[in-house]
Protein backbone atom coordinates (compact mmCIF):
# COMPACT_ATOMS: atom_id res chain seq x y z
CA UNK A 1 0.00 0.00 0.00
CA UNK A 2 2.48 2.17 0.86
CA UNK A 3 4.84 1.59 -2.40
CA UNK A 4 1.99 2.33 -4.15
CA UNK A 5 1.19 5.63 -2.18
CA UNK A 6 4.96 6.52 -2.92
CA UNK A 7 4.89 5.55 -6.32
CA UNK A 8 1.83 7.93 -7.02
CA UNK A 9 3.60 11.38 -5.28
CA UNK A 10 6.31 10.29 -7.72
CA UNK A 11 4.35 10.50 -10.84
CA UNK A 12 2.43 13.19 -9.64
CA UNK A 13 6.00 15.47 -8.69
CA UNK A 14 7.14 14.58 -12.62
CA UNK A 15 4.06 15.83 -14.13
CA UNK A 16 4.31 19.24 -11.88
CA UNK A 17 7.57 19.27 -13.29
CA UNK A 18 6.31 18.84 -16.50
CA UNK A 19 3.44 21.37 -16.41
CA UNK A 20 6.17 23.58 -15.18
CA UNK A 21 8.28 23.46 -17.62
CA UNK A 22 6.13 23.63 -20.34
CA UNK A 23 4.70 26.83 -19.08
CA UNK A 24 8.14 28.28 -18.83
CA UNK A 25 9.16 27.52 -22.65
CA UNK A 26 7.08 30.80 -24.06
CA UNK A 27 9.36 32.37 -21.57
CA UNK A 28 12.30 30.73 -22.60
CA UNK A 29 10.97 31.39 -26.65
CA UNK A 30 10.93 34.52 -26.19
CA UNK A 31 14.46 34.87 -24.03
CA UNK A 32 15.90 32.89 -27.59
CA UNK A 33 14.46 35.88 -29.76
CA UNK A 34 16.46 38.52 -28.20
CA UNK A 35 19.76 36.68 -27.24
CA UNK A 36 21.10 39.75 -25.31
CA UNK A 37 18.70 39.27 -22.71
CA UNK A 38 19.72 35.83 -21.55
CA UNK A 39 23.13 38.32 -19.85
CA UNK A 40 19.87 39.31 -17.63
CA UNK A 41 18.88 35.43 -16.91
CA UNK A 42 22.04 34.51 -16.03
CA UNK A 43 22.77 37.91 -13.36
CA UNK A 44 19.19 37.00 -11.79
CA UNK A 45 19.64 33.09 -11.30
CA UNK A 46 21.40 33.27 -8.08
CA UNK A 47 20.10 29.61 -6.87
CA UNK A 48 20.72 28.42 -10.39
CA UNK A 49 24.92 29.67 -10.12
CA UNK A 50 24.63 28.47 -6.49
CA UNK A 51 23.49 24.95 -7.43
CA UNK A 52 25.67 24.52 -10.75
CA UNK A 53 29.06 25.60 -7.97
CA UNK A 54 28.47 23.08 -5.30
CA UNK A 55 27.60 20.55 -7.80
CA UNK A 56 30.71 21.36 -9.69
CA UNK A 57 32.77 20.62 -6.72
CA UNK A 58 31.26 17.84 -5.56
CA UNK A 59 31.27 16.29 -9.19
CA UNK A 60 35.29 17.17 -9.30
CA UNK A 61 36.21 16.51 -6.26
CA UNK A 62 34.18 13.79 -4.20
CA UNK A 63 32.02 12.07 -6.32
CA UNK A 64 35.29 10.21 -7.67
CA UNK A 65 36.42 9.29 -4.06
CA UNK A 66 32.83 8.10 -3.18
CA UNK A 67 31.47 6.47 -6.35
CA UNK A 68 35.08 4.50 -6.33
CA UNK A 69 34.37 2.82 -2.37
CA UNK A 70 30.85 2.08 -3.54
CA UNK A 71 31.66 0.39 -6.73
CA UNK A 72 34.67 -0.96 -4.90
CA UNK A 73 32.58 -2.45 -1.98
CA UNK A 74 29.75 -3.81 -4.68
CA UNK A 75 32.36 -5.40 -6.94
CA UNK A 76 35.55 -6.33 -4.88
CA UNK A 77 38.88 -7.54 -6.43
CA UNK A 78 39.09 -10.78 -7.67
CA UNK A 79 41.36 -13.23 -5.44
CA UNK A 80 43.83 -16.07 -6.95
CA UNK A 81 46.24 -18.18 -4.84
CA UNK A 82 49.34 -19.76 -6.82
CA UNK A 83 52.75 -21.82 -5.77
CA UNK A 84 50.78 -24.03 -3.41
CA UNK A 85 48.38 -21.19 -2.09
CA UNK A 86 51.17 -18.69 -0.42
CA UNK A 87 51.33 -16.25 -3.27
CA UNK A 88 48.03 -14.29 -3.58
CA UNK A 89 47.30 -11.93 -6.68
CA UNK A 90 44.49 -9.70 -6.56
CA UNK A 91 42.65 -8.03 -10.29
CA UNK A 92 40.25 -5.45 -10.05
CA UNK A 93 36.72 -6.79 -11.25
CA UNK A 94 35.90 -5.86 -14.50
CA UNK A 95 32.61 -4.96 -13.17
CA UNK A 96 33.68 -2.11 -10.97
CA UNK A 97 34.78 -0.32 -13.66
CA UNK A 98 31.91 -0.37 -15.59
CA UNK A 99 29.86 0.44 -12.66
CA UNK A 100 31.90 3.18 -12.43
CA UNK A 101 31.41 4.89 -15.27
CA UNK A 102 28.25 4.12 -15.31
CA UNK A 103 27.12 6.37 -12.75
CA UNK A 104 29.70 8.76 -12.90
CA UNK A 105 28.13 9.53 -16.25
CA UNK A 106 24.52 9.43 -14.39
CA UNK A 107 25.73 12.13 -11.83
CA UNK A 108 27.17 14.30 -14.55
CA UNK A 109 24.06 13.94 -16.74
CA UNK A 110 21.61 14.35 -13.65
CA UNK A 111 23.62 17.52 -12.74
CA UNK A 112 23.76 18.84 -15.89
CA UNK A 113 19.77 18.69 -16.28
CA UNK A 114 19.21 19.96 -12.77
CA UNK A 115 21.15 22.63 -13.33
CA UNK A 116 19.38 23.64 -16.44
CA UNK A 117 16.20 23.44 -15.21
CA UNK A 118 17.11 26.09 -12.69
CA UNK A 119 18.46 28.55 -14.71
CA UNK A 120 15.36 27.86 -16.85
CA UNK A 121 12.84 28.51 -14.22
CA UNK A 122 14.83 31.71 -13.68
CA UNK A 123 13.85 32.64 -16.93
CA UNK A 124 10.90 34.89 -15.75
CA UNK A 125 12.61 36.45 -13.41
CA UNK A 126 15.31 37.60 -16.12
CA UNK A 127 13.17 38.62 -18.81
CA UNK A 128 11.46 41.45 -15.94
CA UNK A 129 14.80 42.52 -15.21
CA UNK A 130 15.83 43.50 -18.98
CA UNK A 131 12.38 44.86 -19.80
CA UNK A 132 12.84 47.21 -16.35
CA UNK A 133 16.49 47.87 -17.98
CA UNK A 134 14.58 48.38 -21.69
CA UNK A 135 11.85 51.01 -19.30
CA UNK A 136 14.69 52.74 -17.84
CA UNK A 137 16.60 53.39 -21.39
CA UNK A 138 13.05 54.10 -22.89
CA UNK A 139 12.46 57.16 -20.46
CA UNK A 140 15.87 58.42 -20.30
CA UNK A 141 15.96 58.28 -24.19
CA UNK A 142 12.75 60.65 -23.59
CA UNK A 143 14.22 62.99 -21.92
CA UNK A 144 17.49 63.10 -23.51
CA UNK A 145 17.59 66.04 -26.66
CA UNK A 146 20.16 64.82 -29.03
CA UNK A 147 18.69 62.93 -31.39
CA UNK A 148 21.39 60.53 -32.55
CA UNK A 149 21.84 59.13 -28.62
CA UNK A 150 18.12 58.90 -27.99
CA UNK A 151 18.14 56.65 -31.20
CA UNK A 152 20.96 55.12 -29.66
CA UNK A 153 19.14 54.31 -26.15
CA UNK A 154 16.25 53.04 -28.12
CA UNK A 155 18.43 50.68 -29.84
CA UNK A 156 19.53 49.01 -27.00
CA UNK A 157 16.48 48.73 -24.85
CA UNK A 158 14.98 46.64 -28.10
CA UNK A 159 17.62 44.45 -28.14
CA UNK A 160 16.72 43.50 -24.74
CA UNK A 161 13.20 44.36 -24.21
CA UNK A 162 10.71 41.04 -23.93
CA UNK A 163 7.18 42.72 -23.48
CA UNK A 164 5.32 43.45 -26.83
CA UNK A 165 3.81 46.64 -25.28
CA UNK A 166 6.75 48.29 -24.39
CA UNK A 167 9.17 46.95 -27.94
CA UNK A 168 5.75 48.19 -29.24
CA UNK A 169 6.54 51.39 -27.92
CA UNK A 170 10.08 51.29 -29.17
CA UNK A 171 9.28 50.34 -32.22
CA UNK A 172 7.30 53.17 -32.53
CA UNK A 173 10.00 55.70 -30.98
CA UNK A 174 12.46 54.38 -33.61
CA UNK A 175 10.21 55.09 -36.40
CA UNK A 176 9.21 58.50 -35.24
CA UNK A 177 12.76 59.18 -35.46
CA UNK A 178 13.33 58.07 -39.19
CA UNK A 179 9.99 60.09 -40.03
CA UNK A 180 11.75 63.02 -38.08
CA UNK A 181 14.71 62.85 -39.68
CA UNK A 182 12.60 62.83 -43.35
CA UNK A 183 11.49 66.71 -42.18
CA UNK A 184 7.92 65.27 -42.09
CA UNK A 185 7.13 68.35 -39.99
CA UNK A 186 3.94 69.99 -41.70
CA UNK A 187 2.05 66.40 -41.32
CA UNK A 188 3.47 66.75 -37.64
CA UNK A 189 1.97 69.87 -37.04
CA UNK A 190 -1.59 68.81 -38.73
CA UNK A 191 -1.98 65.82 -36.10
CA UNK A 192 -1.23 68.40 -33.21
CA UNK A 193 -3.70 70.45 -33.86
CA UNK A 194 -6.92 70.28 -31.53
CA UNK A 195 -9.48 72.25 -33.56
CA UNK A 196 -12.00 70.92 -36.12
CA UNK A 197 -9.79 70.29 -39.19
CA UNK A 198 -11.25 68.84 -42.40
CA UNK A 199 -10.56 65.50 -43.19
CA UNK A 200 -9.78 65.85 -46.82
CA UNK A 201 -7.39 68.76 -45.61
CA UNK A 202 -5.68 65.86 -43.45
CA UNK A 203 -5.57 63.69 -46.03
CA UNK A 204 -3.85 66.26 -48.73
CA UNK A 205 -0.90 67.01 -46.36
CA UNK A 206 -0.52 63.31 -45.62
CA UNK A 207 0.20 62.73 -49.68
CA UNK A 208 2.39 65.54 -50.20
CA UNK A 209 4.39 63.25 -52.05
CA UNK A 210 1.89 60.56 -53.07
CA UNK A 211 -0.71 60.68 -55.93
CA UNK A 212 -3.42 62.62 -56.17
CA UNK A 213 -6.60 61.46 -54.63
CA UNK A 214 -9.51 60.58 -57.41
CA UNK A 215 -13.06 62.73 -56.94
CA UNK A 216 -14.32 59.79 -55.26
CA UNK A 217 -12.02 58.89 -52.74
CA UNK A 218 -12.02 62.97 -52.26
CA UNK A 219 -16.02 63.13 -51.82
CA UNK A 220 -16.04 59.75 -49.20
CA UNK A 221 -13.11 61.59 -47.09
CA UNK A 222 -15.13 65.11 -47.25
CA UNK A 223 -17.87 63.69 -45.48
CA UNK A 224 -16.56 63.77 -41.67
CA UNK A 225 -15.38 66.78 -40.07
CA UNK A 226 -12.27 65.81 -37.40
CA UNK A 227 -12.48 67.08 -34.35
CA UNK A 228 -10.11 66.87 -31.08
CA UNK A 229 -8.53 63.85 -29.83
CA UNK A 230 -10.12 61.81 -27.53
CA UNK A 231 -7.45 59.19 -26.54
CA UNK A 232 -4.26 56.93 -27.81
CA UNK A 233 -4.34 53.57 -27.93
CA UNK A 234 -1.60 50.68 -29.16
CA UNK A 235 -2.27 51.30 -33.00
CA UNK A 236 -3.62 54.76 -33.33
CA UNK A 237 -5.53 57.68 -32.25
CA UNK A 238 -9.31 58.39 -31.63
CA UNK A 239 -11.07 61.66 -32.27
CA UNK A 240 -14.42 63.26 -32.02
CA UNK A 241 -16.04 63.86 -35.36
CA UNK A 242 -18.86 64.80 -37.62
CA UNK A 243 -20.47 63.13 -39.96
CA UNK A 244 -22.02 65.91 -42.45
CA UNK A 245 -24.18 63.62 -44.43
CA UNK A 246 -26.32 61.99 -41.40
CA UNK A 247 -25.44 65.27 -39.13
CA UNK A 248 -24.43 63.20 -35.53
CA UNK A 249 -21.29 62.61 -34.02
CA UNK A 250 -18.97 59.69 -34.65
CA UNK A 251 -15.95 58.74 -33.51
CA UNK A 252 -13.06 58.78 -36.03
CA UNK A 253 -10.11 55.94 -35.34
CA UNK A 254 -6.86 56.47 -37.04
CA UNK A 255 -4.37 53.73 -37.94
CA UNK A 256 -1.39 55.44 -36.90
CA UNK A 257 0.76 57.09 -39.73
CA UNK A 258 4.05 55.43 -38.40
CA UNK A 259 2.21 51.60 -38.63
CA UNK A 260 0.04 52.19 -41.79
CA UNK A 261 2.78 50.48 -43.43
CA UNK A 262 3.08 47.43 -41.88
CA UNK A 263 1.19 44.79 -43.41
CA UNK A 264 0.57 43.35 -39.87
CA UNK A 265 -1.10 46.13 -38.11
CA UNK A 266 -2.93 47.28 -40.89
CA UNK A 267 -4.58 43.71 -41.34
CA UNK A 268 -5.03 43.90 -37.67
CA UNK A 269 -6.62 47.02 -38.29
CA UNK A 270 -8.74 45.93 -41.30
CA UNK A 271 -9.54 42.91 -38.71
CA UNK A 272 -11.18 45.03 -36.10
CA UNK A 273 -13.21 46.86 -38.62
CA UNK A 274 -14.84 43.81 -40.40
CA UNK A 275 -15.28 42.14 -36.59
CA UNK A 276 -17.42 44.91 -35.63
CA UNK A 277 -19.08 45.28 -38.88
CA UNK A 278 -19.73 41.56 -38.50
CA UNK A 279 -21.67 42.59 -34.92
CA UNK A 280 -25.16 44.22 -34.78
CA UNK A 281 -25.75 44.79 -30.92
CA UNK A 282 -27.14 47.21 -28.47
CA UNK A 283 -24.00 46.46 -26.12
CA UNK A 284 -21.27 46.50 -28.90
CA UNK A 285 -19.69 49.31 -30.43
CA UNK A 286 -21.07 50.01 -34.13
CA UNK A 287 -18.49 50.70 -37.08
CA UNK A 288 -20.12 53.19 -39.87
CA UNK A 289 -17.14 53.22 -42.07
CA UNK A 290 -13.67 52.25 -43.03
CA UNK A 291 -11.66 54.53 -45.71
CA UNK A 292 -8.38 53.56 -47.13
CA UNK A 293 -6.40 56.33 -49.22
CA UNK A 294 -2.81 55.52 -50.23
CA UNK A 295 -1.63 54.81 -46.95
CA UNK A 296 -3.93 56.11 -44.23
CA UNK A 297 -6.85 54.27 -42.54
CA UNK A 298 -9.76 55.37 -40.49
CA UNK A 299 -12.39 53.83 -39.21
CA UNK A 300 -15.74 55.72 -38.20
CA UNK A 301 -17.02 54.35 -35.32
CA UNK A 302 -20.68 55.12 -33.06
CA UNK A 303 -20.20 57.84 -30.69
CA UNK A 304 -19.95 56.80 -26.64
CA UNK A 305 -19.94 59.91 -24.33
CA UNK A 306 -19.87 58.27 -20.83
CA UNK A 307 -16.18 57.06 -20.70
CA UNK A 308 -15.22 53.60 -19.89
CA UNK A 309 -15.38 51.15 -17.13
CA UNK A 310 -11.38 51.41 -16.01
CA UNK A 311 -12.16 55.35 -15.44
CA UNK A 312 -14.92 54.45 -13.07
CA UNK A 313 -13.13 51.97 -11.37
CA UNK A 314 -11.02 54.72 -11.05
CA UNK A 315 -13.13 57.50 -9.70
CA UNK A 316 -15.42 54.80 -7.77
CA UNK A 317 -12.84 52.46 -6.16
CA UNK A 318 -14.90 49.47 -6.15
CA UNK A 319 -19.08 48.65 -6.85
CA UNK A 320 -21.31 47.30 -5.09
CA UNK A 321 -22.73 43.80 -5.89
CA UNK A 322 -25.55 45.15 -7.91
CA UNK A 323 -23.93 48.18 -9.78
CA UNK A 324 -21.22 45.38 -11.15
CA UNK A 325 -23.77 42.76 -12.18
CA UNK A 326 -25.90 45.25 -14.15
CA UNK A 327 -22.61 46.74 -15.90
CA UNK A 328 -21.60 43.17 -16.71
CA UNK A 329 -24.97 41.14 -18.06
CA UNK A 330 -25.54 43.79 -20.62
CA UNK A 331 -21.68 43.22 -21.49
CA UNK A 332 -22.59 39.23 -21.37
CA UNK A 333 -24.91 39.86 -24.37
CA UNK A 334 -23.21 41.75 -26.66
CA UNK A 335 -20.23 39.10 -25.55
CA UNK A 336 -22.80 36.21 -26.60
CA UNK A 337 -23.58 37.72 -30.19
CA UNK A 338 -19.89 38.02 -30.88
CA UNK A 339 -19.43 34.36 -29.72
CA UNK A 340 -22.38 33.08 -32.06
CA UNK A 341 -20.62 35.07 -34.72
CA UNK A 342 -17.17 33.18 -34.01
CA UNK A 343 -15.59 35.85 -32.60
CA UNK A 344 -13.31 35.98 -29.70
CA UNK A 345 -12.35 39.48 -28.34
CA UNK A 346 -8.98 38.15 -26.76
CA UNK A 347 -8.31 41.69 -24.96
CA UNK A 348 -11.90 42.15 -22.79
CA UNK A 349 -10.84 44.16 -19.43
CA UNK A 350 -12.63 47.77 -18.28
CA UNK A 351 -10.71 50.18 -20.46
CA UNK A 352 -12.37 48.30 -23.92
CA UNK A 353 -15.97 48.47 -22.22
CA UNK A 354 -17.34 51.88 -22.69
CA UNK A 355 -20.38 53.73 -21.07
CA UNK A 356 -23.00 55.98 -22.25
CA UNK A 357 -24.42 58.79 -20.53
CA UNK A 358 -26.58 56.49 -18.83
CA UNK A 359 -24.09 54.41 -17.91
CA UNK A 360 -25.05 51.70 -20.59
CA UNK A 361 -22.28 49.37 -21.44
CA UNK A 362 -20.72 49.32 -24.92
CA UNK A 363 -17.49 46.94 -25.94
CA UNK A 364 -14.53 48.09 -28.03
CA UNK A 365 -11.69 47.62 -29.45
CA UNK A 366 -11.83 44.47 -31.08
CA UNK A 367 -8.13 44.38 -32.73
CA UNK A 368 -6.63 41.81 -31.67
CA UNK A 369 -9.80 39.82 -32.22
CA UNK A 370 -9.93 36.16 -33.52
CA UNK A 371 -12.08 35.31 -36.36
CA UNK A 372 -13.20 31.29 -36.14
CA UNK A 373 -12.43 31.45 -40.08
CA UNK A 374 -9.38 32.95 -39.67
CA UNK A 375 -5.84 31.59 -38.80
CA UNK A 376 -4.48 35.10 -38.83
CA UNK A 377 -2.74 36.27 -35.68
CA UNK A 378 -4.14 33.33 -33.80
CA UNK A 379 -0.50 31.21 -34.14
CA UNK A 380 0.19 28.73 -31.16
CA UNK A 381 3.31 30.33 -29.19
CA UNK A 382 2.02 34.09 -30.21
CA UNK A 383 1.38 36.09 -26.63
CA UNK A 384 -1.40 39.08 -27.36
CA UNK A 385 -3.59 41.05 -25.30
CA UNK A 386 -3.03 43.14 -21.90
CA UNK A 387 -1.27 40.61 -19.09
CA UNK A 388 -3.31 41.48 -15.59
CA UNK A 389 -6.81 40.24 -18.16
CA UNK A 390 -4.89 37.20 -20.01
CA UNK A 391 -6.50 33.93 -19.44
CA UNK A 392 -3.17 31.16 -18.93
CA UNK A 393 -3.74 29.90 -22.51
CA UNK A 394 -2.75 33.28 -23.63
CA UNK A 395 -0.14 33.59 -21.95
CA UNK A 396 1.35 30.18 -22.83
CA UNK A 397 0.59 31.33 -25.98
CA UNK A 398 -1.49 28.14 -26.57
CA UNK A 399 -4.91 28.26 -28.57
CA UNK A 400 -7.54 30.17 -27.25
CA UNK A 401 -11.82 29.68 -27.39
CA UNK A 402 -14.63 31.80 -26.41
CA UNK A 403 -13.50 30.51 -22.45
CA UNK A 404 -10.95 32.96 -22.79
CA UNK A 405 -13.18 35.85 -23.02
CA UNK A 406 -14.93 34.42 -19.86
CA UNK A 407 -11.59 34.21 -17.90
CA UNK A 408 -11.10 38.14 -18.90
CA UNK A 409 -14.73 38.80 -17.73
CA UNK A 410 -13.92 37.03 -14.30
CA UNK A 411 -10.77 39.49 -14.32
CA UNK A 412 -13.04 42.41 -15.00
CA UNK A 413 -15.69 41.13 -11.91
CA UNK A 414 -13.20 40.56 -10.02
CA UNK A 415 -11.29 44.16 -10.27
CA UNK A 416 -15.12 45.76 -9.84
CA UNK A 417 -15.66 43.81 -6.88
CA UNK A 418 -12.40 44.52 -5.10
CA UNK A 419 -11.11 47.28 -6.78
CA UNK A 420 -7.95 45.58 -8.11
CA UNK A 421 -6.57 43.39 -10.40
CA UNK A 422 -5.66 39.40 -8.66
CA UNK A 423 -1.82 39.83 -10.14
CA UNK A 424 -0.29 43.06 -10.71
CA UNK A 425 3.99 43.41 -11.06
CA UNK A 426 5.98 43.44 -13.93
CA UNK A 427 4.62 41.58 -16.97
CA UNK A 428 6.93 38.37 -16.71
CA UNK A 429 6.05 38.28 -13.76
CA UNK A 430 2.08 38.68 -14.09
CA UNK A 431 2.18 35.94 -16.94
CA UNK A 432 3.73 33.50 -14.99
CA UNK A 433 1.08 34.52 -12.12
CA UNK A 434 -1.52 34.05 -14.44
CA UNK A 435 -0.57 30.00 -15.50
CA UNK A 436 0.16 28.95 -11.82
CA UNK A 437 -0.68 30.96 -9.29
CA UNK A 438 -4.28 31.47 -7.66
CA UNK A 439 -6.42 34.57 -7.20
CA UNK A 440 -6.87 36.15 -3.50
CA UNK A 441 -10.44 35.15 -2.47
CA UNK A 442 -12.87 37.76 -2.88
CA UNK A 443 -14.12 37.41 0.64
CA UNK A 444 -10.45 37.81 2.09
CA UNK A 445 -10.75 41.71 0.47
CA UNK A 446 -14.63 42.78 0.92
CA UNK A 447 -16.36 42.19 3.64
CA UNK A 448 -19.81 41.93 2.02
CA UNK A 449 -19.46 39.44 -0.88
CA UNK A 450 -21.98 36.81 -1.04
CA UNK A 451 -20.50 33.16 -0.71
CA UNK A 452 -22.16 31.90 -4.55
CA UNK A 453 -21.08 35.57 -6.02
CA UNK A 454 -17.48 34.58 -4.80
CA UNK A 455 -17.52 31.06 -5.98
CA UNK A 456 -18.73 31.98 -9.56
CA UNK A 457 -16.01 34.55 -9.88
CA UNK A 458 -13.39 31.89 -8.93
CA UNK A 459 -14.87 29.55 -11.37
CA UNK A 460 -14.52 32.02 -14.15
CA UNK A 461 -11.02 32.28 -13.05
CA UNK A 462 -10.13 28.72 -13.33
CA UNK A 463 -6.97 27.63 -15.05
CA UNK A 464 -7.85 25.24 -16.93
CA UNK A 465 -10.51 25.94 -19.33
CA UNK A 466 -12.69 22.83 -18.95
CA UNK A 467 -13.44 24.36 -15.00
CA UNK A 468 -14.66 27.66 -16.22
CA UNK A 469 -18.52 27.95 -16.99
CA UNK A 470 -19.04 26.51 -20.61
CA UNK A 471 -20.51 29.80 -22.93
CA UNK A 472 -21.95 33.05 -21.81
CA UNK A 473 -25.20 31.78 -21.71
CA UNK A 474 -24.01 30.12 -18.48
CA UNK A 475 -22.34 33.28 -17.14
CA UNK A 476 -25.84 35.12 -17.47
CA UNK A 477 -27.73 32.96 -16.02
CA UNK A 478 -25.17 32.56 -12.38
CA UNK A 479 -25.19 36.01 -12.82
CA UNK A 480 -29.13 36.49 -12.54
CA UNK A 481 -29.00 33.76 -9.52
CA UNK A 482 -26.30 35.74 -8.24
CA UNK A 483 -28.52 39.01 -7.63
CA UNK A 484 -31.01 37.00 -6.66
CA UNK A 485 -29.50 35.91 -3.96
CA UNK A 486 -28.04 38.88 -3.21
CA UNK A 487 -31.30 40.69 -3.30
CA UNK A 488 -33.08 37.77 -1.13
CA UNK A 489 -29.92 38.63 1.35
CA UNK A 490 -30.40 42.35 1.12
CA UNK A 491 -34.06 41.73 2.55
CA UNK A 492 -33.22 39.46 4.67
CA UNK A 493 -30.76 41.36 6.08
CA UNK A 494 -33.52 44.59 6.48
CA UNK A 495 -36.29 42.41 8.61
CA UNK A 496 -34.30 41.21 11.09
Amino acid sequence: MNSQKYKQKIIDRIRQLITKVRDILPYAHNAFQKPATIIYILITAHRAQITLGVLLILLVFAAPAVVDFITGFLFPPETSKKIFGLIKTQQENNFKEYSYTILMTLLWMTSIIYSVLRFLFDIPNGLEQANAVAQRLLNEGDNHSDEIYKNKLYKRALAIVADSNLEFELKTRIKERVVSSKSNSDLGSVYENKDLIDHGTLIDKAQTTSREASSSQACLVERYILGPELGRGAMGVVYRGWDQVLDRKVAIKQLSLLLSSDDEFVSRFRREAKALARLTHTNVVQVYDLIEDDNLLWMVLEFVNGGDLASLVKEKGRLSIDEVINIIIPVVEGLTCAHDQGIIHRDLKPANILLSRTSKPKISDFGIAKMSQSSQLTQVGSVLGSPPYMSPEQCSGSSVDKRTDIYSLGITLYELLSGKVPFEGGTSSVLARQIVEQPKPLSEIIDSIHPEMEDFVLRMLAKNPDNRPADMEEVKDSLLMCRERNSSSKRSHVHH
